[in-house]
């Protein structure tokens, strides 16, 4: 008796494994049972109309052939981020769909062309989040008179939406309300997206539906929000537009590029004068900052006037020379510095790397231009007490 009873219910709990699983079958296969994902739903027709509905679950389908499930080629641009972070308006053409989102969506509108308040053509793509409520609506119309349904509910939403956003944009600057906002009155001005969102919700003058009402009520379609994810100018425009920035930057660039010059040139003034007073750079600095009236005081009175203006006129000298805008002679060293006893140089071209230069004395050996030339011992090797044949032969030596 005991066993009987076991037997019994085993077979009853195989049959029931093998039953749950046989309509877990036929669901999958949309055979008399259906199952609907979660944020999801399915729409069921009875010989080719509609008949109701269904969400997440396994769902009732009915007798096959008599009610079957509603499917159909969805159309449509998705708003998506790119992996480097930039917005796309990606195309979904999804054939053969049987389930149907019930959850909040990024629709795109890319928009190509619309003119601003300057007449400038502006390109991007304005996001809509909407979700469709009432697939019956979106799909098949609502049944009264004034509603025929949206066989293409995302071109109703475009039709809707996207002159509103013409209107809109027509009434705002790039510059001034998208770009950049650098006044109080352009801060003060409330958001593009914001504006919008309130002529989408704003009646229509004759007292009918805003459009966000007319979506949702006839075509079961609510908007939630916009967002204007991308704009972008002509090609070029940007380049003309930071055309007077960069000319700013590189005026301030230049002029940077002047202090440390004047710098550099301050600080070789300094060491010219220090070397002509046997003194190092440090202890003059500090005569000058305890003393600064020394600077324009004569050497007999134990300033520094005369070798500060030697220094000024020579580093002008140097500095001309090297432009190639200055040819002269200087007999001593080209930095300021004494020679050696006996030793004296003289420069053509101010001592500058295009000058060319000879030293004298001590049957010393000249250049030119960086290039070694033999020097040719005279009579007189001083050039203070040489006339100009003697100086010329000196430097560039005797003409045969």
């Amino acid at each position: 008796m005991f066993g009987m009873i076991l037997s019994v219910i085993l077979w009853a709990l195989a049959l029931a494994v093998a039953g749950y699983y046989f309509v877990w079958f036929l669901a999958k296969h949309n055979v008399l049972w259906t199952i609907v994902e979660q944020g999801w739903c399915k729409i069921i027709l009875h010989w080719g109309e509609y008949k109701r509905t269904v969400g997440p679950g396994r769902r009732w389908l009915g007798i096959p052939g008599v009610n079957t499930l509603y499917a159909r080629k969805m159309t449509f641009f998705k708003s998506v981020t790119d992996s480097k972070g930039k917005p796309q308006a990606e195309l979904h053409e999804d054939k053969d769909v049987r389930s149907f989102k019930t959850t909040d969506y990024a629709y795109a509108f890319p928009f190509m062309d619309e003119e601003d308040s300057h007449g400038l053509h502006l390109s991007g793509i304005l996001a809509v989040i909407a979700i469709v409520s009432n697939y019956r609506k979106a799909f098949f119309g609502s049944g009264d008179a004034e509603s025929n349904g949206a066989s293409d509910w995302y071109s109703m939403m475009n039709t809707e939406i996207m002159p509103c956003f013409r209107g809109i944009l027509t009434q705002i600057s790039y510059d001034d309300d998208l770009v950049g906002r650098d006044t109080a009155e352009e801060q003060r001005k409330k958001a593009f997206a914001k504006r919008l969102w309130e002529a989408l919700n704003a009646p229509e003058p004759d007292g009918g539906q805003s459009i966000v009402d007319k979506l949702f009520v006839l075509y079961g379609i609510k908007v939630k929000s916009v967002e204007l994810r991308s704009v972008d100018p002509p090609t070029g425009w940007r380049d003309t537009t930071l055309a007077p920035y960069k000319a700013q930057r590189e005026a301030a660039a230049a002029v940077e590029t002047a202090k440390m010059n004047a710098e550099q040139v301050g600080g070789t003034i300094l060491g010219i004068v220090a070397r002509q007073h046997g003194m190092k750079l440090e202890d003059l600095e500090n005569d000058l900052r305890a003393n600064p009236d020394k600077r324009g005081m004569s050497v007999a009175n134990g300033g520094y006037k005369e070798t500060f203006a030697f220094a000024q006129q020579q580093v002008q000298r140097d500095r001309a020379a090297e432009k190639g805008e200055l040819n002269d002679m200087r007999i001593g060293s080209t930095d300021g510095s004494p020679l050696p006893q006996g030793l004296q140089f003289l420069s053509v071209g101010g001592g500058g790397s295009g000058g060319a230069g000879m030293f004298f004395g001590g049957g010393g050996k000249g250049k030119r231009g960086g290039d070694q030339r033999g020097g040719k011992e005279k009579k007189e090797n001083d050039p203070k007490k040489m006339d100009n044949d003697d100086l010329i032969d000196n430097l560039f030596g005797d003409k045969d």
